[in-house]
């Protein structure tokens, strides 16, 4: 039981307490969603692989997809990006602390930086097989009714040439999409009116524009 003390230590000392923190938040996360009190815990924005609601801050959004185009994971759910680079981290700290001299010049320095860079590095290797998976499941999850020349209602805070959701009605109920502006088009604010003009087969995402265009 030493090996797993020494462990436990090391989790909860102050260079390792915020890196346990993230993991065990992440952990608290997928057993509410396990247990149905997180809704679909795999909702895939498609434009940026995030798992930001409809209505989330278009501020958030943006940092959102940076941080997955950083982590080669545009395509996969957030929430799954970040358990999985919270596990690196903290694996990172916990080998460091337990190999690393303390006395090395700029210690707690070289410990972060050292366990945040190979957790990046090994997150986005980790990405690459599951990028195929998710385009697959998004491709069997994507809607057949055809929608391409239909009116929406912009549902998230804003829609751009970025990223964006969309609601269009439809006889058997509203269906949410993944769209953005075509370019040269400023952005819109929720409650919008669009037309839906064309679908990227590769990202099932939607370009619409403005009713309201000339």
């Amino acid at each position: 039981m030493r090996p797993v003390k020494q462990i436990w230590d090391i989790a909860i000392s102050p260079t390792c307490l915020p890196a346990t923190l993230l993991l065990a938040g992440t952990i608290v996360y997928w057993i509410i969603g396990l247990v149905g009190l997180a809704g679909d815990g795999f909702d895939v924005d498609t434009d940026d692989g995030s798992a930001a609601e409809a209505n989330s801050d278009g501020v958030i959004s943006e940092i959102t997809s940076l941080t997955l185009r950083l982590l080669n994971a545009k395509g996969i759910p957030f929430m799954l990006v970040m358990s999985i680079l919270s596990i690196y981290l903290w694996g990172g700290m916990v080998f460091g602390i337990m190999n690393l001299p303390t006395q090395l010049p700029l210690y707690p320095l070289i410990l972060t930086g050292g366990s945040a860079t190979l957790a990046i590095v090994l997150t986005s290797l980790t990405a690459i097989p599951l990028k195929p998976l998710f385009a697959k499941l998004k491709l069997e999850d994507a809607p057949l009714v055809p929608i391409v020349g239909r009116v929406g209602v912009v549902r998230s805070n804003e829609i751009t040439s970025s990223f964006g959701q969309v609601e269009v009605p439809d006889k058997h109920g509203p269906m949410l999409i993944n769209a953005h502006l075509s370019e040269g088009h400023e952005p819109l604010a929720k409650n919008a009116s669009v037309l839906i003009i064309s679908l990227d087969q590769e990202k099932l995402v939607y370009t619409v524009c403005s009713t309201e265009s000339p």
